[in-house]
């Protein structure tokens, strides 16, 4: 069954404005077979602003919003349209996947009661805004899912939008050329806050961090996000990096 909520937030934007944002709340329990207990569970929470800037922007920042939650080849400015869409596809690929399996399950079970636990699936994604800094705002998406095997994996992505346009800021938009060295050298040297411990910053693959591409930006600085696996082993999970805007203004345009 599917569940839609809307939650009117006011969210300070930092060019002096008041955007006005609702949450899209969608859940759907998606049954692999009509004898199987097993199932998918899929939840996704979006927020998107509508009122509180010119209208194109808002359509602009909504698309952003879409490609970065849902990732289709055309994204559009409707949250609810895309979800649907991207739910289906989860949908058909969980039951393409796990049908054969199941068979399998029943001939070994001959009660047909019992599933498999790696046939149940899971698959969250929460998008929220979080922070921002003179007339740039960031968009976070946070995707949890388990399809089967040891552990479910959890990703962190961000974008930066401009709430002039509505566009999206890229690494060159936002700083001068010729950054990269003089960045790598200052997420590294802040890379150790990361952690409350010396024995995670040392279980990473590497302590010299390059820029990913995968920011956002808040009043304290500009934070950097490394998923699972790119620079250190899944337990330590998702790491994030800040660097205060102090340290920026040589790199900045």
């Amino acid at each position: 069954m599917a569940a839609l909520a809307a939650a009117v937030l006011l969210l300070s934007a930092c060019a002096g404005k008041e955007m006005v944002t609702v949450t899209f709340d969608d859940a759907r329990m998606v049954g692999l077979a009509w004898d199987s207990p097993d199932s998918m569970d899929i939840r996704i929470s979006v927020e998107y602003p509508v009122k509180g800037l010119k209208k194109n922007t808002l359509e602009m920042i909504r698309r952003q919003i879409v490609n970065a939650a849902f990732h289709p080849a055309e994204p559009s400015g409707d949250i609810a349209a895309a979800a649907a869409v991207y739910i289906d596809s989860l949908a058909k690929e969980y039951r393409e996947t796990n049908e054969e399996l199941w068979e399998d399950v029943i001939k070994d079970n001959e009660q047909g009661k019992n599933g498999g636990t790696w046939l149940s699936w899971t698959d969250n994604v929460t998008g929220y805004f979080s922070g921002g800094h003179e007339g740039l705002i960031s968009y976070v998406v946070e995707h949890d899912s388990y399809t089967g095997g040891a552990h479910g994996l959890g990703q962190l992505d961000a974008i930066v939008l401009d709430l002039r346009d509505g566009s999206a800021v890229n690494e060159s938009d936002l700083f001068a050329d010729g950054y990269e060295e003089g960045l790598s050298e200052r997420l590294s040297t802040h890379l150790p806050e990361a952690f409350d411990d010396e024995e995670s910053y040392e279980g990473l693959f590497v302590r010299q961090i390059a820029p990913n591409g995968n920011f956002m930006v808040s009043e304290d600085g500009v934070t950097y996000i490394y998923q699972p696996y790119e620079i250190g082993p899944y337990s330590l999970g998702t790491i994030s990096v800040t660097v205060p805007w102090t340290e920026l203004e040589d790199l900045l345009k």
